[in-house]
């Protein structure tokens, strides 16, 4: 059972659901509070663990709790928190894309190089395939994303996303031959 009491004074009362939200909004977001959030990660209430999903004081420990919620909305904060991304392992994100939800696709193809525990080539590859086109025309502009993907991309159904994988691919081969020539 999740509860939350306050003490002022030596006088304690116990809160509602309400009330606990309006307390966990007041918590300043610095890391000396992530004791308290972990204890609102794992609450009852949705609307307490998207907001602790977006702190930037976010903890290892609170992203090993929030990653596996059932709730997407928590999911959809947890992947747009920068400072959360560094800790996100490949195998969770690897779970969140099966989702197929449009904005955790669309952040972590837009993102890709910001998950520090994933390959970024190996999340390319499993992007690459999704059937929302947002995701596959970001990929298809991102440099880094390797030359297998965007070969993939260059034949893609949509004319605007295999145009572009065909520009970025041409200015990888152009940036190639200009490091030749400096040689």
């Amino acid at each position: 059972m999740f509860e939350v009491k306050i003490t002022v004074n030596g006088k304690s009362a116990t809160l509602g659901h309400k009330a606990a939200e309006d307390i966990l909004f007041s918590i300043p977001d610095k890391k000396q509070f992530n004791k308290i959030a972990a204890e609102f990660a794992r609450s009852p209430m949705p609307q307490a663990r998207m907001e602790v999903a977006g702190r930037n004081s976010i903890s290892r420990e609170i992203v090993k709790i929030l990653i596996e919620d059932n709730q997407i909305d928590v999911l959809r904060n947890l992947v747009s928190n920068r400072m959360a991304r560094k800790m996100i392992t490949e195998n969770s994100i690897f779970r969140l894309i099966k989702t197929e939800d449009y904005e955790i696709l669309e952040t972590v193809a837009d993102n890709l190089h910001s998950f520090s525990m994933c390959d970024p080539g190996i999340l390319a590859e499993k992007l690459c395939r999704s059937e929302n086109p947002k995701v596959r025309y970001s990929l298809a502009e991102d440099q880094l994303v390797g030359k297998k993907v965007l070969e993939i991309l260059s034949y893609d159904e949509d004319n605007e996303i295999a145009s572009k994988a065909d520009d970025t691919l041409e200015s990888l081969e152009e940036e190639d031959e200009e490091e030749e020539e400096e040689e």
